[in-house]
Parts: structure tokens; C-alpha cells; sequence
């Protein structure tokens, strides 16, 4: 199984490099907003909070970072790209 952090999007349990951002709404979207963005080195790690007040942990490429435009402050639509399944 998978050992580290963990972020919930709509009840579903994601890694942070399995988080999709987009700028724009998309299927399946929830809508959150950009507190803060760390690069460090190669790797920009994203911390938003959705709008019912859930923080999610999002890790981005540094290029897919700048595709994307982010800012603090920006209201930005995520979806998982990948599911953990929990284990009991």
C-alpha cells in the first residue's frame, strides 16, 4: 500500500501527485481555492482548501506550474486522476 500524505476530494482518497488542477470548471470538478505554492526545486507542492473549508495537498511539476498560471488567491477546479482504495 501506499505510505505518506493523503488528501480527500468528494469523499475519495488521493495522493498529491494524483491531483488534477484546472483553471477553468471541468466534470467532476471541485471548486477550491490556492493558499499557497511552494517550489522547491524540480517539484511545486500546491495547498488549497475547497469551498466547504477541506484543505487538499496538490504536487505539480515546476512546468506544469507555470502551464497553469497559478497565483495564491486563484479559485481553481480539482479532480482526482487516481483513487486509493483504502485498506482495513
Amino acid at each position: 500500500g501506499f505510505v505518506g500524505p493523503v488528501t480527500h476530494i468528494g469523499g475519495s482518497m488521493v495522493r498529491p501527485h494524483d491531483v488534477d488542477i484546472a483553471t477553468t470548471p471541468v466534470a467532476g470538478g471541485t471548486e477550491a481555492l490556492v493558499e499557497r505554492i511552494l517550489h522547491l526545486g524540480f517539484e511545486v507542492r500546491v495547498e488549497l482548501v475547497t469551498g466547504d473549508g477541506l484543505p487538499v495537498h496538490a504536487q505539480l511539476t515546476r512546468q506544469e506550474c507555470e502551464e497553469l498560471e497559478l497565483r495564491e488567491g486563484q479559485i481553481v477546479y480539482i479532480r482526482p486522476n487516481r483513487l486509493l482504495r483504502a485498506v482495513a
